[in-house]
C-alpha cells in the first residue's frame, strides 16, 4: 500500500494475489459503484495476461 499526491491528484496504490480475473474485476466494480469515493481504478497489465493466480498492482484515484 502506498498513498501519494500528482498534482491535485491523491492516489493510493495496493497490491495483492487474486485467485481469478473475474474476482478482480468485481472488485474494481465494487470500488466504481455510484457512491464510490474513488474516480479510476487501473490494473498492471500482468492482469490481462494470467486468469488465475494473479499478483496485481492496481491505482486508485480519490476524487478530488
Amino acid at each position: 500500500f502506498t498513498y501519494g499526491r500528482s498534482n491535485a491528484d491523491v492516489l493510493i496504490q495496493v497490491g495483492g494475489m487474486a485467485r481469478t480475473r473475474e474476482d478482480l474485476l468485481a472488485f474494481q466494480r465494487s470500488l466504481l459503484r455510484e457512491d464510490s469515493i474513488f474516480t479510476d481504478v487501473r490494473y498492471s497489465e500482468n492482469f490481462l495476461t494470467k486468469k488465475e493466480d494473479i499478483n496485481f498492482q492496481l491505482t486508485i484515484k480519490l476524487k478530488p
